[in-house]
């Protein structure tokens, strides 16, 4: 069973969608959507980052990138130092999406056992992003931002893009112990 969980999550990416490619007349099955992952990695935050109310979250908000923010790739790699204000994750390129002016997509972060300050134990936590086109493609992201001492956990985290139930794009990344530290 998947807990809610959503942290300071920065869910920024799918909110941030461009028209990506033309419509065609066609219409194309599910089968035919495709998903490539243009950039991945460490990145970096210009602009604001909102505190917005969340009930389910148990630090009750989740963060966001207000509409000046801007999010760009630092360092590419998987192997990621753990450290507060940390963000990492991948852009991603979707195509051939069915006609429609909004699609939801459902963002799935999988990770090691956390214990949150409330003491309860989660390994994964989803949300779900609308986005609005009139375009058949999207380009977008997933992030997450490593913002409270819990989630200081090493291992293999995984962050998922899926639609409909099914997998779009999917990238595992190693989180390891600061050097610094």
């Amino acid at each position: 069973m998947v807990k809610q969980f959503s942290g300071f999550l920065v869910l920024v990416a799918l909110a941030l969608f461009q028209v990506a490619c033309d419509r065609t007349a066609q219409e194309e099955s599910a089968a035919d959507i495709k998903a490539e992952i243009i950039e991945y990695g460490v990145y970096e935050r210009k602009g604001e980052f909102i505190r917005i109310p969340d009930p389910t979250s148990p630090t009750g908000y989740v963060s966001r990138s207000d509409k000046s923010g801007e999010i760009t790739l630092a360092r590419e790699t998987e192997t990621v130092q753990m450290a507060q204000g940390v963000l990492f994750g991948y852009r991603v390129n979707v195509i051939n999406l069915p006609d429609a002016e909004q699609h939801v997509f459902t963002l799935r972060y999988e990770f090691p056992p956390m214990i949150t300050h409330e003491g309860q134990t989660t390994t994964s936590t989803e949300d779900q992003r609308r986005v609005t086109t009139s375009s058949r493609g999207v380009t977008g992201g997933i992030y997450y931002m490593l913002s409270e001492e819990y989630e200081m956990v090493p291992g293999e985290w995984k962050l998922t893009v899926l639609y409909k139930g099914d997998e779009l794009a999917s990238k595992t990344f190693t989180l390891i112990e600061n050097e610094n530290s």
